[in-house]
C-alpha cells in the first residue's frame, strides 16, 4: 500500500490495505495441562529453503537440551523440495536430545490442520522464515490461542507482539528460544495470559468473519 501510494500519489486516496484474516475454529482446542512434563511444537509450511524448516528442528532439539526434564515433541505439517533433506537430519537420533520425539506429517488439507488443532494440545507454534507477508498460518493459529514464536520478518509483528508471542531477529540462535520460554514454562499463569492474549489478538484484528463483511461493504460502497 505505501509503495504503491508513494508510487502513483495522485491516487493514494484510493489505495488502501485489507485484511481477509482466517475464519474462526469450529472447534476449540484443548488445553496443554499444567504441570505436564509434555510440551508440543508446531509448524506447518513448505519445507523450502525461505521457511528454514530445519531451523525449527534445530529449536525443537535446543528447547529439549535445555530442559531435559521435559518431553518435547515438534510436529510439522507440510511437503517440500527440501524435505529429503528434513528427514534424513531427523533420523540422525545420535545427534539429537533423547528427550525430543518428531512427526513429520507431510502435505495435508487445510481441515486436517484444524483436526491437528482441535485434537490435540499444542503449546507453541512455530514459524522460523527469512521473509513473509502476513501469514494466514500465524493467524489460525492464533485464533486457537496458541502463542507463536516467529522472525521479525514481513508482516509478522503486525500479529505477534511480546503478549501474543515471541518475535526473534531474522539471523537468531535456536539456544535464544530456549530462554525466552523459560518464563512460561516456570509460570503457568504467565502462559495462559499468553494464549488469551493471542486468542484475543486474532478476534479483535484477524477474524475472517468481521474483515471480509468490511471488504465487501468496502467494495460495495464504489459501485
Amino acid at each position: 500500500c505505501k509503495f504503491l501510494s508513494d508510487r502513483y500519489p495522485q491516487h493514494s486516496a484510493k489505495i488502501s490495505t485489507q485484511l481477509l484474516g482466517s475464519l474462526p475454529p469450529q472447534k476449540e482446542a484443548p488445553l496443554p495441562e499444567s504441570g505436564s512434563n509434555i510440551m508440543t511444537l508446531f509448524s506447518c509450511s513448505r519445507v523450502a529453503p525461505e521457511k528454514r524448516v530445519e531451523l525449527c528442528l534445530k529449536t525443537a532439539a535446543a528447547i529439549a537440551e535445555a530442559y531435559p526434564f521435559k518431553k518435547i515433541k515438534w510436529i510439522h505439517v507440510g511437503g517440500g523440495p527440501l524435505m529429503p533433506r528434513l528427514r534424513i537430519k531427523t533420523t540422525q537420533t545420535d545427534m539429537l536430545p533423547p528427550n525430543l520425539s518428531i512427526e513429520l506429517r507431510g502435505p495435508l488439507p487445510n481441515s486436517e490442520v484444524h483436526k491437528i488443532y482441535q485434537n490435540e494440545p499444542i503449546h507453541w507454534f512455530m514459524l522460523l522464515s527469512t521473509t513473509e507477508g502476513l501469514p494466514i498460518a500465524i493467524t489460525e493459529a492464533m485464533s486457537y490461542g496458541i502463542p507463536v514464536i516467529t522472525t521479525d520478518v514481513g508482516g509478522n509483528s503486525e500479529i505477534v507482539t511480546p503478549e501474543t508471542g515471541i518475535l526473534l531477529p531474522s539471523d537468531f540462535n535456536p539456544k535464544q528460544i530456549a530462554g525466552e520460554i523459560q518464563p512460561y514454562i516456570i509460570d503457568n499463569d504467565a502462559y495462559m495470559q499468553m494464549r488469551a492474549s493471542a486468542y484475543s489478538q486474532w478476534q479483535n484484528s484477524f477474524n475472517a468473519n468481521t474483515l471480509r463483511h468490511m471488504f465487501a461493504n468496502s467494495i460495495r460502497q464504489l459501485l
